[in-house]
């Protein structure tokens, strides 16, 4: 991602709280900080690590409900094929009435996540991994057609 897109979005995406809202798991998550609930749960999966992320609004730009749901099943379905659990999630704005719809996924690799990112335009997610039980802000990679 380059670093215009990154600082115009970064303070945005900071100033959002990251929900799971799963009834094997209830738990928030914010860029930098830790999330122990999490890491416990995910270490009970047998998983290193899970990655928040979304179909909603590709590139940050808002899009008709009707396309974004389509997007988020197609996620969904994605994921699932992956064999990968995910747990029902949101991001929501600290400030104002703004949400997107989301998942966890427990076990998604950095590589899995940069494919997903990719395929459904989403600048970035947020990567959990246990042994440093952070949530990371990490950026899409701006991949050169053909390059996947």
């Amino acid at each position: 991602m380059d670093a215009a897109t990154r600082a115009r979005y970064e303070p945005l995406y900071r100033a959002t709280d990251y929900c799971v809202e799963d009834p094997r798991l209830r738990c928030r998550l914010r860029i930098d900080e830790p999330c122990e609930a999490l890491a416990t749960w995910l270490r009970a999966q047998g998983h290193g690590g899970a990655v928040f992320i979304t179909a909603w609004n590709p590139h940050s730009l808002p899009q008709p409900d009707q396309r974004n749901r389509r997007d988020m099943r197609a996620l969904q379905g994605a994921v699932e094929a992956l064999g990968l659990p995910a747990l029902k999630a949101i991001g929501r704005a600290f400030e104002g009435d703004y949400s997107e719809p989301s998942l966890l996924v427990a076990g998604l690799g950095l590589d899995q996540a940069q494919a997903l990112m990719q395929r459904f335009a989403q600048n970035a997610c947020l990567w959990f991994d246990c042994a440093a039980p952070l949530a990371r802000l990490q950026w899409r990679e701006v991949r050169e057609p053909g390059q996947g």
